[in-house]
């Protein structure tokens, strides 16, 4: 047996779904009274159904929106085309929503029909949006290959000095480029619409103020059925930064320059210097030599000259090997086992001999980018400051352990137990020619320490000390990986 069932009438149908739907949908007239509302109006207001039929929807609009929207209202009552706006609704709280209209008149009665949606996240995350893109500097942009047409946002107009709605095209955009970025944003527009590369390029940019800045220009192409169709991208303002990497770059160089200069100077100087001074050294022996009757007051000036000469031939040794130092390049490939050149240059070394007992190394990492002779030489400068600065009633002890490690590097400490130092020092003898000590109590020339940092610098890694008088000093050395 056959069951009909009967269709709901129109005037049904259209009721259900006016009750149902989750947008707003009104009927109004151009008196400005809503005629006909959706039960969504009253759950998204929170006003009564009442309360919104029985008073001019004009009360319920923001006070800055009402000119704008009654100019709306009477262009559909003028038999205007469908239009589509949006302005702020007050709710019963108080609160202002946002709400997105779309309208169209009916030329045959004075009523406006009309569907609402609130809008308010999504303009309050375009908010947020336009805030976070003034505040990086950054706007989107699309170019539609087709219809020749630019969209910017308008962070990408006030970057060019641009309003909003100044007219830009296609070939307007690209000679905003200073003339010799021109070609290079070109190329990249060109690379990648025909082999769909990506780009990520800095670039002069003349802005419509004639002020000429640098720019971030990120893009890339849409293709349709193997066609280009867009090109789309973001556009950033990068000129404050970009200046001052320009700046640090010249100044690095500069600095680079100065440097090499004194590097080659003092190796020049010092090499011009030795010969005098090995001819006043070998003189005054052979006058020595000779048992000349001298008064000993003459022989104790000759002495002088003797020690005064060697001094100044040691601190132009140290003066060369802090040179040699400057032109040492980090080569990360080089990888050498500390706890073996550790080993091997204590039980090689002479002057580590009586005390090669007392020095205790713990396992320790392997080492990147060390030619074997620098680290040699930065622990030969380290146990022999050890070996100068003991304590003479205390047997000298050092220990080399690791302190810590991570990902990227590790410390390894080197202690003593010397006579020590105040912390307020600790800078400063790592310096060169510094000394917290005269000639009469150490020797030396107060180079070593400052080589060991030297040595630390050309590989990426750093030195530290730390100690307290008759405590000893530690030494704590950062490797990188």
């Amino acid at each position: 047996m056959k069951v009909e069932l009967e269709m709901p009438t129109d005037t049904t149908n259209l009721e259900h779904f006016f009750n149902m739907s989750t947008d707003m949908l009104c009927i109004a007239n151009t008196d400005g009274y809503f005629v006909k509302i959706s039960p969504s109006f009253t759950t998204t207001l929170g006003y009564s159904k009442s309360d919104l039929l029985s008073r001019p929807f004009f009360d319920f609009i923001h006070p800055d929106d009402k000119s704008q929207t009654a100019q709306e209202v009477e262009q559909l009552a003028q038999g205007g085309m469908a239009i589509q706006f949006e302005n702020r609704f007050q709710k019963k709280d108080g609160d202002y929503i946002w709400i997105s209209w779309s309208a169209k008149a009916n030329p045959e009665s004075d009523y406006l029909y009309a569907v609402a949606r609130d809008v308010t996240k999504i303009k309050q995350n375009q908010e947020l949006f336009e805030e976070a893109q003034a505040m990086a500097n950054v706007g989107a942009w699309e170019v539609d290959l087709k219809n020749n047409t630019v969209f910017w946002t308008d962070e990408v107009y006030r970057i060019h000095d641009l309003e909003p709605n100044d007219a830009v095209d296609y070939k307007s955009a690209i000679n905003f480029y200073h003339p010799e970025a021109i070609p290079k944003i070109q190329e990249a527009l060109r690379r990648s619409m025909e082999e769909n590369l990506a780009y990520d390029i800095e670039l002069r940019l003349i802005t419509a103020k004639k002020r000429t800045i640098w720019v971030r220009a990120k893009g890339r192409c849409v293709f349709k059925n193997g066609t280009p169709v867009l090109l789309k991208g973001t556009f950033q303002d990068i000129d404050i930064r970009k200046r001052a990497e320009l700046k640090l770059t010249e100044l690095n160089e500069a600095l680079s320059k100065s440097n090499q200069a004194l590097e080659e100077f003092a190796y020049i100087a010092s090499h011009d210097l030795k010969e005098p001074l090995r001819k006043i050294i070998s003189f005054n022996e052979r006058i020595q030599l000779m048992n000349l009757d001298l008064p000993s007051k003459a022989n104790l000036f000759m002495d002088r000259m003797n020690a005064s000469a060697q001094r100044m031939q040691q601190l132009i040794e140290d003066l060369l090997k802090y040179s040699r130092v400057s032109h040492i390049r980090y080569n990360k490939s080089l990888i050498l086992d500390l706890n073996v050149e550790l080993t091997e240059l204590i039980h090689s070394n002479v002057s580590f001999q009586e005390i090669k007992n007392n020095i205790h190394i713990e396992k320790l990492p392997s080492i990147n980018g060390w030619e074997p002779v620098h680290l040699q030489q930065l622990f030969t400068n380290l146990i022999s400051n050890s070996i100068k600065f003991q304590r003479k009633d205390t047997t000298l002890q050092i220990d080399i352990r690791l302190e810590k490690e991570n990902k990227k590097s590790f410390v390894v400490a080197y202690q003593d137990n010397g006579i020590g130092f105040e912390q307020q020092f600790a800078t400063q003898i790592l310096k060169p020619f510094q000394r917290l000590h005269g000639r009469s109590e150490y020797e030396g020339t107060g180079i070593g320490l400052a080589i060991c940092q030297k040595l630390m610098e050309r590989h990426k890694g750093n030195i530290k000390a730390k100690s307290k008088p008759n405590k000893g000093a530690t030494f704590l050395l950062l490797f990188k990986k």
